[in-house]
């Protein structure tokens, strides 16, 4: 599976530079699956037994959206559902790690393909801008077939900025809990970055020119992507969220640095909590993070694990992850 921070290189080392910024921006390679790398439709974790279904959401520009819903077959009812959005250059798969953090619970997971990104409908991405109306025609969905459970987000790096651009429209019926993950606060700042890291840039943008150049992407991507880099600013909306939000940030992340999740962390309005842990952008998540995450939507579903959970229970093809067990939760704190 592709990670965020890939960019394909052009032969014409002159148009290299401009090109890697917007194509980072807006078309980072994508990546497409079989369905079978989806897992089994039906399988056991933790003595908890899972159904999966696959369907398909349209979206405000008649888009389709393929969609997963992973549903623990547990005795209770009225589970919540967790909806776990991908980053840039990920897909739906990217939700598999959150299957055994989940589902033992008993918190039903929804993955989707944003528009332009694996094997849903589109050309481009746009960083939270278009992904926000996809979330909202998720939830929309869920909403209506399933109108009395609670729903959670998840969101990783360009999932976690459209977690925020889209919460602060949530008034009826809010969201319960958020975590986020590798968030960025601003993406013309982080498109500048970006051009002065030659990490992620073959040629890095002189200071000298960057502004210049970071023009002419802003027209290349509203041209090709119909959206103003310049809106997409999850630190202008973060101080309008008041839902319960856990910020995850790896602190050797140079794609999204640190600081990004530290200010939008800082300007949140609600119930908060940041952890960092030791790990780049693309690094598997440490089991400690993953046990936090768990405790996090537990806590603020007010719910506890199905009765049919236990500990250590049969193997599931995603235990690579080793994820078990449900650890305390502290206000502030660093992760092995």
């Amino acid at each position: 599976m592709a990670n965020d921070a890939q960019i394909s290189k052009p032969e014409d080392d002159g148009e290299a530079d401009i090109f890697s910024l917007w194509n980072l921006i807006i078309r980072p390679p994508r990546t497409r699956y079989p369905q079978w790398q989806l897992g089994p439709q039906r399988f056991e974790h933790q003595g908890v037994d899972v159904k999966r279904e696959d369907f398909s959401v349209k979206n405000h520009r008649k888009q389709e959206l393929q969609c997963s819903l992973f549903e623990p077959q547990v005795e209770e009812l009225l589970r919540p559902i967790v909806i776990y959005c991908h980053g840039n250059s990920s897909c739906r798969l990217g939700a598999l790690e959150a299957v055994p953090v989940l589902l033992p619970m008993g918190i039903a997971l929804l993955a989707f393909d944003f528009a332009g990104s694996g094997v849903s409908d589109g050309d481009f991405v746009s960083l939270g801008w278009h992904e926000r109306d996809d979330l909202a025609s998720v939830i929309t969905y869920l909403r209506t077939r399933y109108p009395n459970r609670g729903i959670g987000l998840w969101g990783r790096s360009m999932g976690a900025a459209t977690c925020v651009l889209h919460m602060p429209r949530e008034s009826m019926e809010p969201i319960q809990a958020c975590v986020l993950d590798s968030c960025f606060a601003n993406l013309a700042q982080l498109a500048g970055e970006l051009a002065q890291n030659d990490q992620y840039m073959p040629w890095p943008l002189p200071s000298l020119v960057l502004s210049a150049a970071l023009g002419v992407v802003r027209m290349m991507v509203e041209s090709k992507a119909k959206f103003d880099i310049m809106d997409v600013s999850p630190v202008d909306h973060v101080g309008d969220c008041t839902v319960p939000t856990l910020f995850l940030v790896g602190q050797k992340d140079d794609f999204v640095r640190p600081s990004h999740s530290e200010l939008l962390h800082d300007k949140h309005a609600g119930v908060k909590e940041l952890l960092a842990f030791d790990g780049d952008h693309n690094s598997i998540r440490p089991r400690s993070a993953f046990e936090a995450v768990r405790q996090w939507f537990l806590t603020h579903f007010d719910i506890s694990p199905p009765k049919c959970f236990r500990k250590g229970g049969c193997r599931s093809p995603f235990d690579f992850l080793g994820v078990s067990g449900v650890s305390s939760q502290r206000r502030t704190r660093t992760l092995p």
